[in-house]
């Protein structure tokens, strides 16, 4: 029988690899040496999924402010627009 108090006290640590991992997933670097790997662990596939989500949010911004760029007055919308983001 499946005891969830035993499963609930249990808690995962990470290897120092994974951490590096992790962090290198951040920099974009490690996103492309991860998604060469056939199988990730648990804490490896969670910080790809949100690496992978920082950069598409990341890139979503530059797309949509770099237009403002080239219309008059467009620098002072930018950063209207980009602070109250923040």
């Amino acid at each position: 029988m499946l005891d969830i108090d035993q499963i609930a006290h249990q808690q995962y640590i990470p290897t120092s690899v994974e951490i590096k991992r992790a962090i290198l997933m951040y920099l974009f670097v490690g996103i492309i040496v991860q998604l060469s790997k056939t199988q990730l662990t648990v804490y490896e596939y969670h910080h790809l999924k949100q690496s992978i989500g920082i950069l598409f949010v990341g890139l979503l911004v530059v797309i949509l402010t770099v237009p403002l760029w080239f219309i008059p007055y467009g620098p002072a919308v930018n950063s209207l627009i980009v602070c109250t983001w923040i």
